[in-house]
């Protein structure tokens, strides 16, 4: 019997790859996710740095014009942990979105797979039937030649 085909190949590789590109977007939108929580930790660690720094005085008499850079640098970093934990919701939506278009992909790339496991079932059913028959047709003509010898 001839070998298994599945006339429908190219769309489950055309599923694959779609899947696999989704799921390359998805890790994208995580991966975009991670790095603005790990730049507002690093400007939560370098507010934190200047209030020890404030705290502790310093050895020497501070001057105005220094207590007014501190500030404006706390206030920069602040402004910068503000458009950060701005950005925080539209990515959240991105990745919720990106879950279900690679979920979407997910399901009609296993429709197709589970299609093709049962044309593949088919297949060995039929041909266990053409085995079955060709042991069937042999062991028929044994018996005839079998019967012939002993009418002979």
């Amino acid at each position: 019997m001839k070998r298994f085909h599945f006339q429908l190949e190219g769309l489950l590789r055309m599923r694959t790859v779609e899947a696999d590109r989704q799921r390359g977007q998805l890790q994208k939108c995580m991966a975009a996710i991670v790095a603005v929580h790990d730049e507002i930790a690093a400007i939560e660690q370098k507010r934190a740095e200047q209030f020890e720094m404030r705290s502790q005085g310093g050895t020497g008499p501070l001057s105005m014009e220094d207590v007014k850079n501190q500030q404006r640098y706390l206030n920069v970093l602040h402004r910068e942990e503000a458009t950060l934990s701005a950005k925080l919701p539209q990515l959240q939506q991105e990745l919720a979105l990106a879950q279900q278009r690679h979920g979407h992909a997910l399901k009609e790339q296993r429709a197709v797979e589970r299609l093709r496991e049962q044309r593949y079932e088919e297949y060995v059913i039929e041909a266990q039937r053409h085995d079955m028959g060709q042991l069937d047709e042999t062991s028929q003509q044994l018996r005839q030649l079998r019967s012939e010898e002993v009418t002979s």
